[in-house]
């Protein structure tokens, strides 16, 4: 396709504009009002008509209802952007709800979020069936070797990390599983998160296994803190049991519980990894925080399908 060159003209006092190409604007069927997904690239744009043609997904729910829920609004605008919801309303909100639904959308990729009176609406403008796995791939790689890079930086200097790094890595990582459960879930999007669900329980269970073979290598003099370990595996077992019932059964409250308990083991299992003296212990410390974490995981998507669930029930028993 051949370039054009397009003049920028300033709109209002600080507003700047660009016209389309007719011969676009006409061959993917836009019209004045339709909305259109404007990509970064670094020194370019791409615009994208967003959403031609496809049959939207979308709920109303009242914000009353997610204390009901057993969820903020983050985890259930998170949830609903992956499964594929194109548009959700949420009436009776106040200003705090407002900035921490527009903080949520900084981390989900086309995402806008539009406030009037006591209510919000947030559109999901991204047609992943469009997005390019090499755009993908080139994105990730770019993220992990500025984040290796800024680690070295960080471990030199104890300086942190740029949170917006931490931002990017959320939103590839949601933009990713959205892609991968429009492809393959059809009408039905919890299909495809509940094999995801699987997949890291699997993980979980490498890490276990793992773990289980190298204690004796670990503990062959005793480990230190014996009962505090134990303690913290009974602890991890109840939690993931918990979510995994919740999975098969669907259980909003019973996926919400577990996730409450698997952040109080995280911080739990940390403060004793930063404590201990004994490198036994500490590695023993560490595979029960990464397995900790992908419990969380697999209980983040728990909560999206059981949420989908509880969402389809409340629209049937409506109409």
């Amino acid at each position: 396709m051949l370039g054009e060159t397009r003049k920028v003209q300033r709109l209002g006092q600080s507003s700047l504009i660009v016209t389309l190409p007719k011969n676009w604007v006409k061959r993917v069927g836009l019209k004045p009002g339709d909305t259109v997904y404007v990509e970064d690239e670094g020194d370019s744009l791409r615009i994208k008509p967003a959403k031609p043609g496809s049959r939207e997904r979308e709920t109303t729910i009242d914000s009353s209802e997610l204390s009901k829920l057993g969820i903020g609004i983050g985890q259930f605008l998170s949830c609903l952007y992956l499964l594929g919801f194109e548009q959700i309303k949420i009436e009776n909100v106040d200003r705090f709800l407002v900035a921490e639904a527009r903080q949520v959308a900084r981390r989900l990729s086309g995402v806008e979020v539009l406030a009037s009176t006591n209510t919000i609406e947030v559109r999901s403008l991204i047609d992943v069936g469009k997005l390019d796995l090499k755009d993908l791939v080139s994105n990730t790689i770019s993220l992990l070797t500025e984040m290796f890079e800024r680690l070295e930086i960080a471990i030199s200097t104890g300086e942190s990390l740029d949170s917006t790094l931490y931002e990017e890595a959320v939103r590839i990582a949601h933009l990713v599983t959205k892609k991968l459960i429009s492809e393959i879930g059809g009408d039905d999007p919890t299909k495809p998160a509940i094999l995801m669900a699987m997949a890291l329980s699997g993980h979980l269970a490498s890490i276990l296994g793992d773990t289980i073979r190298r204690l004796p290598k670990l503990c062959r003099r005793g480990c230190s803190n014996a009962e505090e370990i134990r303690n913290a595996l009974k602890e991890l077992k109840s939690a993931v049991n918990k979510t995994l019932t919740a999975l098969a059964s669907k259980r909003l409250h019973v996926a919400a519980e577990a996730a409450k308990l698997l952040r109080n083991i995280i911080e739990d299992v940390g403060e004793k990894l930063l404590k201990s003296e004994d490198p036994r212990e500490a590695a023993i410390l560490a595979r029960l925080l990464d397995a900790a974490y992908t419990a969380i995981a697999v209980n983040g998507i728990t909560v999206c399908v059981s949420l989908y669930d509880r969402l389809a029930m409340n629209t049937s028993s409506s109409s």
